[in-house]
């Protein structure tokens, strides 16, 4: 009976540990989070893949994915460092489009308003060479921020958390925009 805002929303206020995994019909996204932080995800479409995303990005081309492709078959690498050791892009290129792919994949799941998801509490054992230190609440607010379709959030949370959230000078808590600083030093509780 929970929505998936509302889980995010616990797990980044009690700063949770464990894998969030969440499906739509054949889509499987899996987001890895340590103490309330995103760190990592996962996800079996082909365009959340970081090759696919690279070469849909224009930062590869399609001779040098399929090189990297044909290596990543040959000695079992993964396609970033196969892209990394052919020479198609730099460490610090594979460093930022990791960093960029994992954000897609974790910021896609939160609009969706049906499918399955399961949260389980688990020490995190084995860390992924590049990760994300991404605050799950830095997250939903920054989605809610840039999604256009904006009526799918107002039926899921109750505006005083999402004020709540932005408490001045409080740590842990969402930064907000300077538009958004100036909205909430006008909130009173009486006016509407």
């Amino acid at each position: 009976p929970l929505a998936l805002i509302d889980i995010l929303a616990y797990v980044a206020r009690l700063k949770e540990t464990g894998i969030l995994k969440v499906s739509r019909g054949e889509q499987q996204k899996t987001v890895v989070i340590h103490k309330g932080n995103i760190i990592f995800a996962r996800s079996n479409l082909h365009e959340d893949r970081l090759g696919d995303m690279l070469l849909m990005q224009g930062q590869i081309t399609q001779e040098q994915y399929d090189q990297a492709t044909q290596l990543l078959k040959e000695k079992g690498y993964r396609h970033g460092r196969s892209l990394v050791e052919i020479g198609a892009i730099t460490p610090k290129t594979l460093w930022l489009a990791i960093q960029n792919q994992v954000k897609n994949i974790a910021y896609s799941v939160v609009p969706w308003n049906d499918g399955n998801f399961e949260f389980t509490q688990q020490e995190i054992k084995q860390r992924e060479q590049i990760t994300l230190e991404l605050p799950v609440m830095d997250m939903v607010v920054d989605v809610i921020r840039h999604f256009d379709q904006r009526t799918i959030f107002k039926s899921k949370f109750d505006l005083n958390d999402v004020y709540a959230v932005g408490e001045r000078n409080k740590p842990g808590t969402v930064q907000l925009e300077p538009y958004e600083e100036y909205i909430y030093r006008r909130i009173d509780g009486e006016k509407s």
